[in-house]
């Protein structure tokens, strides 16, 4: 969460204190972990606020030049990171419930689509684009699903 005071927008409210627990948080994954503290203060005086500042660490990545390679390194974890574990869990879940005994020889493709429907289910479906694929695939009972007789 600290890495989000790298971003241009929010670098004047960076203080001494949060950019130390950065440093020692991210300390083991910088390139060169000594020079971070002068790399900072160059960030901070290249992005004085005389210009247009970028407000999220995707635009900031997207900017930064290969003079900051600790900083860039800090930002590309933060933007890896999840912000919660919620969207893992719900699949976790969503798979323990597709995935019984009477489902175990189920492909991965499947399960896969199955997993995505049953966490996706607010999302609504065209029944008739659906068949249309599966039509397209050249499977004759369901080409049958749109014989008008």
């Amino acid at each position: 969460m600290l890495a989000m005071y790298l971003t241009p927008s929010a670098l004047s409210k960076l203080t001494k204190e949060k950019q130390e627990m950065m440093v020692s948080w991210y300390r083991e994954d910088l390139h060169q972990p000594d020079s971070i503290n002068q790399e900072i203060h160059r960030w901070k005086v290249k992005n004085q606020p005389q210009k247009a500042l970028a407000s999220t660490a995707k635009e900031t990545l997207d900017d930064i030049m290969e003079y900051y390679p600790n900083i860039r390194c800090i930002l590309s974890i933060y933007l890896t990171l999840p912000v919660t574990t919620c969207s893992c869990e719900r699949s976790f879940s969503a798979l323990r419930q597709l995935k019984t005994w009477l489902r175990s020889s189920m492909g991965n493709e499947r399960l896969s689509g199955l997993a995505m429907m049953h966490v996706h289910r607010n999302r609504a479906l065209d029944p008739e684009k659906v068949l249309r694929r599966w039509d397209a695939s050249g499977h004759r009972r369901i080409a049958l699903a749109f014989d008008k007789k």
